[in-house]
């Protein structure tokens, strides 16, 4: 090598140094990314095969060995499904919305603003219990309708929103139906009216109707003062004629449809 080039040669070995910067990959550089190509193969492979619990481990172990962003976000998105199909739904859900804070502008960003509010979706929540998962879910779904009007997930987005709020209706019924078992009938009927404001386009007018009939009935029958009992029977009177109203229009509507 002549001087001169021996010279630049050193030139170009201080700069890289200086900034941190080598030449050439070390060997245990060399011997990470093998491993790490490897594992992520095989992460892949399994998740293919959908052995979901064998590639989230496989996911914890390579983890804390990336430290590149892109390679760190595919793995991450990668778990927050393997969560999702083994139906661990919180989890998946939390995975999602760390993966948006994380990686807000990934080409999968969209995709992970509606799972986390799709994954609470699936949550199967009994009515009797505590509804704290499906308002949320509500809340996460309602803002991916929001933030993305014109997205790919729209359909199913809207979809799970209407069954996120049959449940809640569902529930609200249920409440409805325990206080007439119970036989409080005041309080079966200011949740009855309740109902029929908040869920005005519901299938179950008519049984909400029977209930309201029922209920002012009974209470027509406790009440000793003859005004009430009067005003008790004029409520059974108009609920009762809107029931009937009903029942004809549907009769009517069936009618009308055309035989095959």
């Amino acid at each position: 090598m002549n001087p001169s080039a021996a010279y630049i040669f050193f030139l170009v070995i201080i700069f890289f140094q200086s900034n941190g910067l080598t030449l050439l990959a070390s060997p245990v550089e060399v011997v990470h990314s093998s491993l790490f190509l490897k594992k992520k193969k095989q992460i892949i492979h399994l998740y293919q095969q959908k052995r979901y619990t064998k590639a989230n481990a496989l996911i914890e172990e390579l983890l804390p060995l990336v430290d590149d962003k892109l390679e760190g976000g595919e793995l991450h998105f990668y778990q927050a499904y393997c969560k999702f199909y083994n139906k661990d739904y919180l989890s998946s859900s939390d995975q999602f919305h760390g993966y948006v804070k994380k990686y807000p502008c990934a080409l999968q960003t969209e995709e992970a603003v509606f799972m986390r509010g799709y994954s609470l979706a699936c949550k199967d929540v009994d009515i009797r219990l505590d509804q704290k998962v499906t308002y949320d879910a509500i809340r996460c779904i309602s803002y991916y309708l929001t933030a993305y009007p014109t997205g790919t997930y729209i359909e199913q987005a809207q979809d799970a929103l209407q069954r996120l709020q049959s449940r809640l209706m569902r529930k609200d019924f249920a409440a409805c139906c325990s206080y007439m078992q119970l036989g409080y009938w005041h309080a079966a009927v200011v949740t009855l009216k309740i109902f029929q404001q908040t869920y005005p386009d519901t299938l179950l007018k008519k049984e909400v109707l029977s209930l309201l009939v029922k209920s002012y009935r009974n209470l027509a029958m406790e009440t000793s003062n003859e005004a009430d009992k009067q005003k008790m029977k004029t409520y059974v009177e108009q609920f009762s004629k809107q029931l009937k109203s009903l029942s004809e229009a549907e009769n009517s509507s069936i009618i009308q449809q055309p035989s095959i």
